[in-house]
């Protein structure tokens, strides 16, 4: 719906409704087995003796409704609009659907006399929106009591219970607030600086029971996480002068995690989720090193470290304020040509987080897994004493535990500076391509992962990792170098 209400002010409505629905199947190979439970059971892990590899079928669909309204007045101001109704199979039956709505509004500033007559601003926005949306980044039948089969025993098939269920089970839901300012000044700078508060309730989260139920844990709605930060991206254009051109970019984000409302503590593998806390804090036994004058293992008693221990045993884990959430994070990148020559070089950084390799247990476990730990770190092991070093004395069959899980010997600074990609490369004149009749034509050398600058000297495994900081045998990132010709007819 369009109408004008004078030359000089101008308003545009736009409306958008509409419905989404969404079904998926996951069907494995149909292949052959033997004693199945009973005729509908028809997948080969649930028989008793399959002839091949095992089979699953997975289902899982989505119903949403949802409706949009943008305004403008006189290309000034902005309001936009938004609320859809969704629904997924992946949650309990008593709330499978939620309610989801945003609002946003804007207002170019440039547009002003206050404004215009600031001869250097070229573009100024000021934006702010709300909203809530929802999460059903979880396994297909959480809500269901299961049975699982695949018990087999003797040739006769089995099954047991495999998921308690709760169809209690909803969406997580999460309201989002962010205000930022669009800015081009002098025809030289343009960029973006955006504050944002993301806030979380009913989070998905495994929740520890007792092993007395059979079960470990349980898919449940609890607790509420909240994300806050600063997000700056700059892009200049330093110089363009003649056939010389030079463009910086610079993008950096500073952000802050932490739980809001979680009713008990849990511990979960590495890491502690508390109340107050960081949803990524490490929780593990703090190392002391390597006692200097037999080449044993030590620990910090307690978060105290005013006592050192050789026993684990009278050691505790707590937390010391590491992360696997970064401080800040990133990207640099820069342009320049001169006549027909080109180079881009882009960075990425993060800074302030930690990994823990869960590998590195075995593989560097002084001797307890004999021969799989036997690594180069210990080249630098304890050999007599007197020696100072981070790798205790390496004895078959272990050290004192020295190879204990959950510990800080483990984790590692992740801090890290990488030059991502870097191309140098020429386009060849047209004068030269149009006796070829050759439109356009470009030669280049590029490099991937070329350098990377680590703020833990020594780092021996890749910085990049997962957001929960983990690295468990990964494949490191390649160093790539290539040549190539671009042909264009």
């Amino acid at each position: 719906m369009n109408y004008t209400k004078s030359l000089n002010n101008t308003h545009n409505f736009t409306v958008l409704a509409g419905y989404e629905a969404q079904k998926n199947k996951r069907k494995g190979l149909e292949l052959s087995g033997e004693g199945y439970p009973n005729p509908t059971l028809r997948t080969l892990a649930n028989a008793a003796t399959p002839t091949q590899a095992s089979s699953d079928i997975a289902e899982y669909s989505f119903e949403s409704i949802f409706g949009r309204v943008d305004y403008n007045y006189n290309l000034k101001y902005y309001l936009s609009g938004t609320i859809r109704r969704d629904g997924s199979s992946r949650f309990g039956i008593n709330n499978r659907y939620g309610t989801f709505w945003s609002i946003g509004a804007s207002w170019r500033l440039d547009q002003e006399a206050f404004i215009d007559n600031l001869s250097f601003v070229d573009a100024l926005k000021l934006r702010a929106s709300y909203g809530t949306n929802g999460n059903a980044g979880i396994g297909n039948y959480q809500h269901i009591p299961l049975f699982g089969f695949g018990q087999d025993y003797d040739g006769t098939p089995g099954g047991a219970p495999s998921n308690i269920g709760n169809i209690d089970l909803t969406w997580e839901s999460t309201s989002s607030f962010n205000v930022g300012l669009d800015f081009e000044l002098m025809r030289f700078l343009n960029g973006t600086i955006e504050y944002f508060d993301r806030e979380s309730s009913n989070l998905l989260l495994n929740r520890p029971i007792s092993r007395t139920t059979g079960f470990s844990s349980l898919t449940q709605n609890f607790g509420a996480m909240r994300n806050n930060g600063i997000e700056i991206t700059l892009n200049a254009d330093v110089l363009r002068k003649n056939d010389l051109t030079i463009s910086l970019g610079a993008n950096i984000t500073f952000l802050k995690n932490r739980i809001t409302k979680l009713d008990e503590d849990i511990v979960d593998d590495t890491k502690l989720r508390k109340e107050g806390y960081d949803f990524q804090t490490f929780y593990l036994y703090e190392w002391a090193g390597v006692n200097s004058a037999d080449g044993t293992p030590q620990w910090y008693v307690d978060s105290t470290k005013t006592e050192i221990t050789g026993d684990i045993n009278a050691a505790e884990r707590f937390t010391s304020g590491r992360s696997a959430t970064p401080d800040f994070f990133g990207g640099l990148n820069a342009d320049i040509s001169w006549k027909g020559l080109f180079m881009n070089a882009q960075f990425s950084y993060s800074w302030g987080n930690y990994l823990y390799d869960t590998e590195a247990r075995f593989l560097q476990g002084d001797g307890s897994l004999t021969p799989r730990s036997q690594t180069n770190l210990n080249l630098t092991r304890w050999e007599k004493p007197g020696d100072v070093t981070e790798v205790p004395y390496f004895r078959w069959g272990g050290n004192n535990n020295s190879n204990v899980a959950n510990m800080t010997r483990w984790l590692h600074d992740g801090s890290y500076l990488r030059l991502r990609n870097f191309t140098l490369g020429y386009r060849i004149p047209s004068d030269i391509l149009n006796r070829v009749k050759v439109r356009s034509a470009s030669v280049y050398l590029r490099g991937t992962n070329l350098w990377t600058y680590t703020r833990e000297k020594d780092l021996y495994m890749d910085p990049e990792a997962s957001i929960n900081g983990i690295v468990s045998s990964p494949v490191p990132n390649m160093k790539t170098i290539s040549f190539g010709l671009d042909l264009g007819f």
